[in-house]
């Protein structure tokens, strides 16, 4: 959930814009120790007790604004144990027939369960939702939050017209957000698909956010300059050390080496990612391009070790293969090796009949 809510700018308890002392004045003092109580058990882990003082709350008061807040805490606890069809359902239930609700809250928890449906890749509920909201007047946090999410989706299908229209209307209402670094990001993107690589480089210079560096990566890339191009992917790594994000960036540094024919570079590359990732989901991957590399560098030992390391199923037959093609190589010095070339091609051939 946090990786959602950092994605939208959201935090874990959002009071309604100048309705905390509303807030304490119209609940119980009971139904205000029960919500901190909440609050305080989720903050530190206590799920299970944290869900029962939620729904405890929603039953002992009428307060909407109260009823409001537990819901999203409630909702945020059912996610985080796996339960995103509870999770949609409290939300709903509230932002569709609570009528006493503020408009703010109402889009909140729009907001919330659209994230929600993102998460889970339900991308159709999801968009509805944050359309529902983007469309919402009066409301300065949420409909642009909305509107930076429909943005996303449509770079996400390349829809780069849609996407930069988007962006204008975020900044035309809400001029704060042209330094928001989602809102650049999208829009190193939307200059890239335009092939204005500069223009993408110029936005993004000095950024630390994620996905701003991804983007300034394929940017230097695009102009062929390999070595600020792997800097930045190294850059990556550093700032955000054993994610996914570091694990693709070391990836992505050493294949910018690979296809330059960099062959020293991009093995030291390929071996750090395995130093730092030694579970990679790119092994296969590596394993065969350094293979080839040391094919290139006419290293036949060194290949044919990494050809007969162990691959998935769906692999077996093309590092046999080059297996078989480094035996035949070494075949050329040491001619005993054509036997084993031989019978590695022989084998080849049974498996795949």
């Amino acid at each position: 959930m946090k990786t959602w809510q950092q994605w939208l700018g959201i935090v874990m308890i959002i009071m309604v814009p100048g309705a905390g002392h509303v807030l304490q004045a119209s609940v119980s003092e009971s139904a205000w120790n029960s919500w901190k109580y909440a609050v305080e058990q989720a903050r530190t882990g206590q799920h299970d007790e944290a869900m029962r003082q939620c729904k405890r709350l929603m039953k002992m008061t009428d307060d909407p604004l109260l009823i409001g807040r537990a819901a999203s805490l409630l909702a945020e606890l059912y996610v985080q144990t796996n339960r995103t069809k509870d999770a949609h359902k409290i939300l709903r239930k509230c932002y569709l027939t609570t009528s006493t609700m503020p408009k703010t809250l109402i889009n909140e928890l729009r907001l919330r369960d659209a994230i929600i449906y993102w998460h889970e890749k339900k991308r159709i509920e999801a968009e509805q939702l944050f359309q529902q909201v983007a469309e919402s007047v009066n409301d300065p946090f949420n409909a642009p939050e909305a509107r930076l999410a429909l943005a996303t989706g449509a770079a996400q299908r390349n829809q780069w017209q849609a996407c930069d229209s988007l962006l204008v209307q975020i900044t035309s209402a809400n001029p704060a957000y042209s330094s928001d670094a989602r809102v650049i990001c999208l829009r190193g993107q939307v200059a890239l698909a335009q092939g204005l690589a500069d223009t993408a480089i110029v936005l993004l210079d000095g950024t630390t956010f994620v996905d701003g560096l991804k983007v300034l990566a394929r940017a230097y890339e695009m102009i062929d300059n390999q070595m600020m191009a792997v800097s930045i992917y190294k850059k990556i790594n550093d700032l955000y050390p054993g994610t996914a994000e570091a694990e693709q960036a070391l990836f992505r540094a050493a294949g910018v080496f690979m296809r330059a024919g960099d062959w020293l570079a991009a093995r030291t590359e390929y071996q750090r990612l395995l130093e730092f990732f030694p579970e990679t989901k790119y092994a296969d991957v590596i394993h065969f391009r350094l293979g080839w590399i040391y094919l290139n560098l006419l290293q036949l030992e060194q290949a044919l070790a990494e050809f007969r390391h162990p691959v998935a199923p769906a692999h077996t037959l093309l590092f046999q293969f080059m297996q078989g093609e480094c035996l035949l190589r070494m075949a050329a010095t040491e001619p005993a090796y054509y036997q084993q070339a031989i019978f590695t091609f022989q084998n080849l051939t049974s498996m795949h009949i």
